[in-house]
Parts: C-alpha cells; structure tokens; sequence
C-alpha cells in the first residue's frame, strides 16, 4: 500500500499544475440526467448542449420553477479524470456545500445571471437563455493540464434531489 501511494506522488509530482487563472478549460459535453419535477415543470424544461468549434461550446436552457427552492439548498460536486478511456481515477476533489454561501456560488453566478437568476436559492419564474458560453474563467480548483475530466454535480435541499448533472471537460 504504501509503495502504490509513494508511486502515485512520484508519478503527479511531475505533472505541471496550473495556476487557476492560467487553466483553459473546454466543456466537451454536458448532459442532465435528473430534474425533481416537484420543483420544476416537466412539460417546459428545456436543456441542450451545443459544441459550436473546437474551442467554443454554449448551452440553452429553459426552466419553469414552480415551487421555490428550499434554503438549505446544497450542491455536491465531485470531479474524476479518465484513464484509458474511463472516468474512473480520483482527483480528490469530492464537495458538498451549501451552494449560496460557498465560492462555488460567485463562480456560477455569471452561468446563472445569464439565464437570468439573479437570487440564491432561485424562486419561482422562468429562466431562460439561448447560447449562454461554457467559457470557463479562473477555475476554482487546479487541475493538471492535458487531461479529460468528468465533472458530476448534485443539488439537493434537505433529503429531496434537485437535479444531478454531468460535464466533460478538457484542461489545456
């Protein structure tokens, strides 16, 4: 055990670890893979990726917020790399916040004030936006260049599951 874990610092040490600023991060695909219909309404939900050029990407959505969500509102964040074509190695980077009192928060807010969120947690309305840019600007944690990413995401409030999502992303 402790060979494999002095061969896994040995090996990451070597790696160059970018700065947060400097880090260039493409969002290769997103998907959503589940909405509490309790909170939002099912027949208007819209939500699309758009790989627009190798290293431009956006994406649409609409959302009918029909119940406020609670304030106890969380998000988990857990972020995996590939190897040999699976998402399988840890990064270590494994966050469960509450998400309007977190740095996770002024990160996403030009995500959410472009579709039009301007409160945290959001209340009920409509938010909508067509090609809100997946540019990703000072990522809130480094990650080594060169690498594919899976990106998973939860949002919850006490024991109800809001949405889980994933994105893939490429740091250059």
């Amino acid at each position: 055990m402790i060979q494999k874990v002095f061969t896994f610092i040995i090996l990451f040490s070597s790696f160059p670890i970018h700065d947060c600023a400097e880090s260039k991060v493409k969002v290769e695909n997103a998907f959503i893979d589940f909405v509490n219909f309790s909170y939002v309404d099912e027949q208007t939900f819209h939500f699309s990726f758009k790989n627009e050029s190798e290293t431009k990407s956006s994406i649409s959505l609409r959302i009918d917020i029909i119940k406020d969500i609670p304030e106890d509102f969380h998000v988990k964040v857990k972020i995996m790399g590939r190897t040999f074509g699976q998402y399988t190695l840890p990064t270590g980077v494994n966050v469960d916040v509450k998400f309007c009192q977190s740095s996770l928060n002024d990160f996403f807010q030009p995500y959410m004030n472009a579709a039009g969120i301007t409160t945290c947690p959001p209340t009920k309305g409509t938010y909508e936006s067509n090609d809100i840019s997946t540019e990703v600007v000072g990522m809130p944690v480094s990650l080594i260049p060169g690498l594919h990413f899976l990106v998973e995401f939860e949002t919850y409030a006490s024991d109800i599951v809001l949405s889980k999502a994933r994105y893939y992303i490429y740091v250059s």
